[in-house]
Order: structure tokens, then sequence, then C-alpha cells
């Protein structure tokens, strides 16, 4: 039961409107999975509050008229966890679907089926560029060897990993473009970290293991599961089983402040809707927000640089109408001590048309630069929902790194370039129907971690100095963590800490297992 409310020296002698044990910043699945356990042990002792009107951040349902639609390309992988599927049962209001993987990828003109093996990209690329692509990688390897017995302070780089160990010529073709899309900077700035959690490269013996399965059919179709009515059910039952267990949802707040003083936390935040402001004093904090918008909130300075706000999971996210300006995206988070902690963002183009896509598949995958996009997903193929107004939707992802020009195209340019990429990638017929009156665009800022050389210190040190100055606040999530990860890896996440919390264990204990979730490896 949660406890009375009164004075308590964490508001330096402020009367708290409300006082909980456990406050949860970001109602993205992470938040809500450790609300969720946390109010199973001590029901109403628990408030959760979001910046959004509506709880899921990256995970979220995006409403337009009569449909429902996910923030891109969302799946849960057959490789999750026993822990996280667990929850995934016990939550969900509909057994979920089990489809099988139709993902396509386009490199030179030729589409390749996508999770990509050794012996798909062999035949992709023909005996011609595969050979050049083999001798640039011996010679790459023997420059790799003769140059660390001469040379010990080689950069360690996304671009020099990469460079040793695929060859130049498939980094040119492959790893170089995705980096500059990606991330929208030098593929030199980049830490190895972004291959290691992303880049999947097989040795011979996975190259020879990959064609055995392929011709002798021995290759097992590889599977996913997906709620019926999307992702964003996810995160709604979940917020219904915290208010269920007697704990609170507090939905389009702004968070103000975080005090800590005497082991208690004090959160000060504006309700949107009335424009009044209120505190909320508990035993815990746990955020989910970004990294560096915490750290500036704890350290007392401006919770955010004008145009920007906080949200679950990822930064703000909001639908623009055709014509209208995009929604900023945030600014370097180099101020307020955070110099490595940067973000790029997504800006998600839903497309109808009048008639399907021309290939199968529910996901294409385009590394290329002369795409604007870098992937495009078939809500329709997910799971067959109701769709008002009929029709055939495309979603293309459009990412956002600061030194691109997408964040400033108009909404109108902005599909104009998408289906212009569609047509030349031959996913839609030249002259196919555009509904432009139907269509619309979703801007979302700090999805992706950059992580540039040095950022594991950096988190590190931002980590230590909060544990320090406020013992009783645990960074987590995805964005809490400067992780880039899986849904499966942040309900893992959620599910852990709660369990850390009822335990007793402290703030330092808990980013002491940061390598561990940085460790999990990321599946497209």
């Amino acid at each position: 039961m949660a406890r009375k409310l009164g004075a308590t020296a964490a508001t330096d002698g402020a009367v708290a409107d409300h006082r909980v044990r456990f406050l949860v910043i970001g109602a993205g699945v992470s938040g809500l999975a450790t609300a969720f356990r946390l109010g199973q042990a001590v029901g109403g002792d628990v408030l959760v509050l979001e910046k959004e009107r509506h709880v899921g951040g990256l995970c979220a349902s995006v409403r337009h008229d009569g449909t429902s639609f996910d923030l891109g390309s969302h799946r849960i992988h057959e490789q999750s966890s026993s822990r996280a599927m667990g929850l995934l049962r016990e939550v969900l209001p509909e057994r979920m679907l089990v489809n099988e993987r139709g993902g396509r990828l386009r490199l030179l003109d030729t589409y390749i089926d996508y999770p990509i093996t050794s012996a798909q990209m062999f035949r992709a690329l023909g005996w011609g560029e595969s050979l050049r692509c083999g001798a640039s990688l011996a010679l790459s390897r023997a420059r790799a060897l003769a140059r660390s017995f001469t040379d010990s302070n080689v950069p360690a780089n996304y671009e020099r990993y990469l460079l040793d160990r695929a060859g130049e010529r498939a980094y040119r073709l492959f790893y170089e473009p995705y980096a500059r899309k990606v991330w929208g900077c030098e593929p030199s700035e980049i830490s190895i970290t972004a291959v290691k959690k992303r880049v999947s490269m097989a040795g011979p013996a996975g190259f020879l293991k990959d064609v055995a399965g392929r011709y002798l059919g021995r290759a097992d179709p590889q599977r996913y599961y997906y709620p019926p009515g999307g992702i964003g059910t996810l995160p709604e039952a979940l917020e219904r089983h915290v208010t269920a267990s007697g704990g609170r949802c507090v939905t389009g707040v702004e968070v103000c402040s975080i005090r800590s003083a005497r082991g208690e936390v004090a959160v000060r935040y504006r309700r949107k809707d009335r424009g009044t402001h209120e505190t909320a004093v508990a035993d815990a904090v746990v955020s989910t927000i970004p990294l560096d918008e915490l750290f500036r909130l704890a350290a007392g300075e401006a919770a955010t640089p004008p145009g920007t706000t906080f949200s679950s999971s990822s930064s703000a996210s909001s639908v623009s109408s055709r014509g209208q300006d995009p929604v900023p995206e945030g600014g370097n988070p180099g101020k307020g001590g955070c110099a490595l902690v940067e973000w790029t963002g997504l800006r998600l183009a839903y497309l109808r048309f009048d008639r399907p896509p021309l290939l199968d598949g529910e996901t294409f995958y385009f590394p290329e630069l002369k795409y604007v996009f870098g992937r495009v997903s078939v809500p329709q193929r997910y799971s067959p929902r109701p769709v008002s107004g009929g029709g055939h939707w495309l979603i293309c992802e459009v990412p956002c790194g600061a030194r691109r020009e997408t964040p400033s195209l108009s909404t109108r340019d902005l599909e104009e370039r998408c289906i212009a990429g569609l047509v030349e990638a031959g996913l839609v017929r030249a002259g196919s129907h555009f509904d432009a009156s139907a269509s619309f665009v979703v801007d979302m800022q700090k999805v992706y971690p950059v992580y540039r050389p040095g950022w594991e210190a950096e988190v590190e040190r931002l980590l230590h100095v909060l544990a320090e100055r406020h013992p009783q606040v645990y960074a987590s999530g995805r964005p809490g963590l400067f992780l880039h990860n899986n849904l499966d890896h942040s309900i893992d996440i959620g599910l852990a800490l709660a369990e850390h919390l009822l335990e007793g264990g402290s703030a330092r204990a808990w980013y002491a297992r940061l390598s561990e979730f940085h460790g999990m490896r990321l599946r497209d």
C-alpha cells in the first residue's frame, strides 16, 4: 500500500504529492517490465511517469485514421531468453503468431535473403566479384599481420577493424556505406563496438557450414514471434498489469528535476494537461530516459535544451503532416558533461499505395547510400490486421545522422525521395497510385547510440558520478544504459533490475553489470 503523504527531507521541507517505494521514469518496455515485476511484489507502491500520452517508447503503437502501426519494424526473435518469453506469454492477451522470416537485402541491384549466409552472399556477388573480394581479404590479412609486428599504435575503430578482417573491397562495397548511412559520420569515428554488436562475420568453417546446409537442404528456416495486434500491445498489456496490482502510470508529464537526500529521491514533474507541478518521493528511482538527459537532470541543470523533450526509451516522437517542417533533431548532447553520449534518430515515412509490393517478404534492407531509407517493412505481412480505408502500406525507416540532410527535409520531400527509391529498388511499380492524403511521417530522436572510440569510459564515468551523488537512482533500459539491443534484451534487463531492487542491491552493483548488458548480441 502506498504510504501517506507528508514533509520529507528529500524535498527540502516541501510536501510530497506522492510517496512510493519505487518510481520508474519512462514507460518503455524495460521500464514497464521493471514496474510489472515490482508491482507483483509490493502492490501499489509503484509509480510510473511517462512523457508521451501513451506508453511504449520505441515499441509504442502509432494510431492514424483508425489504423494501428508499429514504429518501424519490430519482431520477437525465436532466440529470445526463456525469461523474456515467459513474461510475454504471461501478459499478452492473445497467443503470438509464429512467422517465418522473409527479409531481403538489396546489394548491387540484387536481392539476397536476410539474415545473410555466406553461401547467399557468394551467389549474389558471383564468381568474379567473390574472387576479387577473396583476394582483397587475403591481402588485407597479410598487411594486418605485417603491421602487428611493426606498429602497435594502429587505431582501433570500425574502419580499421573491417578493413583488416573483411578486406578493402568488401568494406567499400557494404560496410562503409552502411556506417555512413546509419551513423551519419566517418567510419573511422566509430568504435569497433558497433562491429561486434551488429556485424556477424563467418570464418572458413562457418562458410563451409553455410554452403553445406544450403545445398543439402539442412538449413532450418528462421522464425519470429509477433503479437496479432502489433508490438504496441505488449507495453499496453504491461501497463494494465501494473495498474491491476495497484500501481499508477501517469502519462503526459515532463520531469523537471531529481533531488536526493537522506536515502530518498524527490522527482518534480509537470502535468502537461493541467499545467501543474507535482513532486513524488521514492526510496528508489529507475530511469529509462537517455543517460545524458538523466545526468543533466540529476546534476541540477536544465532538463532539456529548447525543442527537445523527454520520452521513455527514445526521445520524443511526433507525427508530421504533409508540407510541415520536421521536428528538430536533438542537439549535440556534449553539453552538460556528456561529450561522447551521442545519438542518431529516425524519420518514419508511412506510405499508402493502391497495390501491394512487387516482391515477397515483410522486411527489406538497403545498406547502399543511393537509397534514403535503410529499412522498409510491410506491416500487413507481419499480421493480417484490419486497415482502415484499405490500401497497402510501406514503412520506410530513414536514418538521421548528424551530418545527413534527412533531418531537414520537409515531409513532402521525404515522401518523394522514399517513393523514388522504392521504384528504383523494384518494390513499387512506376505509376502506382500513392495516397498522399493518408500517408504521414513520424520523427523520432535519440533512437540509436553512436559508439565513438572512448564511449565505454565516458558512460562508466557518468554512471559512477550518478551513483556517487544519487545512490538511490538506477539508470536502466536501452537509452539509460546507452544500449542498442533487441526487445527481449530490454525485457531481461527490466526484470533483472526489479530483482536487484527487491534484493536491496546498490546502484554501484547494478552498474557493475554494464558489460554484461552491452555484451548482448544484436539480432536484425
